[in-house]
């Protein structure tokens, strides 16, 4: 039997995706409804576990990228990963972003497990996010317009 929070999952399905952005190592990903022409935000998904973005067979991008310098000419020193762009996950991002037609946005499918993974399909890619500890939030799904409650997958205890 379907949980509810299995449900609310599932309806990501049909959204498009319209950005992603990161504030520190908290990662958004926002949704708006597929036909909305102003792709005005109707969901957000903030990802605060281990995530990637995978095409085909092949890992293009995930979450600990953020540690990693976009220009690896800079030393460790040089380096500070929460700088705008200068980290290899922010670049990967924004070269996927742009990579993206309208159809390859839209949420096609949404699998989830009890452990709070998600995968999102999208065509051609995909999102999968898998929690990765036992202390922390993992992520939390949310409607900024509507009065709903958040969805926030944390440890089991």
């Amino acid at each position: 039997m379907e949980t509810d929070f299995g449900r609310v999952c599932r309806s990501l399905a049909g959204l498009r995706l319209i950005n992603i952005w990161r504030a520190a190592d908290l990662h958004m990903f926002e949704f708006c409804e597929g036909n909305d022409v102003h792709r005005s935000m109707h969901c957000s998904l903030h990802v605060g576990c281990a995530w990637r973005i995978r095409r085909g067979e092949s890992i293009y991008v995930g979450s600990h990228d953020t540690y990693h310098s976009a220009d690896d000419r800079l030393g460790l020193e040089e380096f500070n990963w929460d700088q705008p762009g200068a980290n290899k996950c922010d670049r990967l991002i924004q070269s996927h972003l742009e990579d993206l037609a309208d159809d390859d946005s839209i949420v096609t499918r949404v699998n989830c497990d009890e452990t709070g993974s998600l995968t999102l399909e999208f065509g051609w890619w995909k999102l999968e996010v898998f929690p990765d500890s036992t202390s922390a939030e993992h992520w939390r799904l949310f409607w900024p317009k509507r009065s709903l409650p958040h969805i926030v997958c944390r440890p089991t205890e």
